[in-house]
């Protein structure tokens, strides 16, 4: 019941490095998409083998990690896949060491390029149902390829429970951070913070707090040097206040 509540009564443990995970073996189970559609799409920049700049690499000489647009060299990334009975392809690991990127099925692959001014794409992969050809990073003669590419873009998607809830079978894109709760501080998200409350109630034999003042507030952000949209932008909330009046708690959109 309390799986994905992070704190005393969880076994779920931080993960405490940004490293990415490739070529790891995998079951069948390790490849269920939970159906042919939904699920969040992601997009990554998979890199020549060998392949650096000052941009993408940090100063031991290895990939950034957890880059707003992930990257992997080619050979990790494609030794990561594995085929399922249907067809697909699915990425099964730790993309570019983000936590969540762990299962990913392949929809594409395309090669963007400029020409002067104007930006431009190919697509050279799509998944397809008769699975004639096997995904691969381009070589020259490949395609339309003359050369070998500094990189190439994916389309992943995500499983498709990805689509009402940051765990399976917990929906709900909310998470809630209790600091003063007896016992100790926790994390809970989506349905179960419901369960996490109840529980509380159930094992200290106290009632569940109810909310008794609602108060919404607005601020500007503190900056050193103002931007033309600054004086105009605001970031809301609403602070709640519980009858046992011992703390408050906030609610906001973003954080």
């Amino acid at each position: 019941l309390f799986a994905p509540i992070v704190g005393e009564d969880s076994d779920l443990q931080r993960l405490a490095s940004d490293s990415a995970v490739y070529g790891v073996t995998v079951e069948d189970a390790d490849t269920d998409m939970g159906g042919e559609h939904g699920g969040l799409i992601y997009y990554c920049k998979i890199l020549r083998n060998g392949y650096k700049n000052k941009y993408i690499i940090d100063k031991a000489g290895n990939l950034k990690g957890r880059r707003p647009i992930p990257q992997v060299y080619a050979d990790d990334f494609f030794n990561s896949l594995t085929k399922t009975k249907e067809g697909s392809w699915v990425f099964n690991g730790r993309l570019n060491g983000w936590p969540a990127l762990t299962r990913l099925e392949l929809l594409s692959l395309e090669y963007h390029y400029q020409k002067k001014q104007a930006k431009f794409s190919k697509r050279f992969w799509k998944k397809s149902a008769e699975g004639k050809q096997d995904p691969q990073y381009p070589k020259p003669g490949y395609g339309f390829f003359k050369v070998e590419p500094k990189s190439i873009r994916a389309k992943l998607r995500a499983p498709a429970w990805t689509e009402v809830g940051y765990s399976k079978d917990n929906p709900g894109f909310v998470w809630y951070y209790s600091q003063f709760r007896e016992g100790g501080a926790r994390l809970a998200h989506g349905e179960n913070i419901i369960a996490a409350v109840v529980g509380d109630s159930q094992r200290t034999g106290k009632p569940i707090p109810k909310a008794v003042r609602a108060h919404f507030f607005g601020h500007r952000y503190v900056k050193k040097k103002k931007q033309l949209k600054d004086p105009i932008e605001y970031h809301t909330g609403v602070l709640l206040e519980w009858d046992h009046g011992q703390y408050c708690t906030v609610l906001e959109l973003a954080w």
